[in-house]
């Protein structure tokens, strides 16, 4: 069981987990702070599996990204060079998906050797997004952080995929608050 809570600007957030539209107008996304930064899952349960593919939807086995966001890859694959903020991998793994259309890309999964805090946090912004520390274009990352996880969605901003992943993760943390509270 891990810690997970969800991390990204206000601007991709919507409050009390109601749907909002982005500028962009087409992607769903998801309040995580209301859960709180203990909620415990397990992360097995957030990776997507066959069931959870669209129609026209398949896994491929190469990380792929739009060629805005390939330096992504950097991190994923020279992940070493971070040891010093994030600490030491101790497991990383990645799902590609092939979609219709642009709606292709990767979702990484990271573990730590400790846990992860907001200059983790201010890091990760400088990181992916560069100095301004907030998403530049439609294909800029986004990010997931947990006590010592880090989730990386490397997808179009519209990507049916990615709101599935997100959907996902939200239904099962709100499963899990509402269980609790029922205790």
């Amino acid at each position: 069981m891990k810690k997970l809570f969800f991390i990204l600007p206000m601007v991709f957030m919507v409050a009390c987990g109601s749907s909002q539209t982005l500028t962009s107008g087409k992607t769903l996304h998801y309040n995580f702070t209301q859960f709180g930064f203990s909620k415990e899952i397990d992360l097995k349960q957030v990776i997507l599996s066959g069931d959870d593919l669209l129609t026209g939807y398949k896994f491929a086995t190469e990380m792929q990204a739009d060629p805005e966001a390939r330096y992504v890859f950097n991190f994923y694959n020279g992940i070493l060079v971070h040891a010093v903020q994030l600490g030491s991998v101790v497991e990383k793994s990645f799902q590609s998906i092939d979609g219709p259309g642009r709606d292709s890309g990767t979702i990484m999964y990271f573990e730590f050797d400790r846990v992860l805090d907001a200059s983790t946090y201010t890091y990760l912004k400088r990181v992916f997004w560069g100095k301004k520390m907030t998403p530049s274009s439609s294909n800029s990352p986004e990010f997931f952080m947990s006590s010592n996880t880090l989730i990386v969605w490397c997808l179009p901003m519209q990507s049916e995929i990615k709101e599935r992943s997100q959907k996902k993760l939200f239904e099962l943390l709100n499963q899990k608050q509402q269980s609790q509270k029922g205790s």
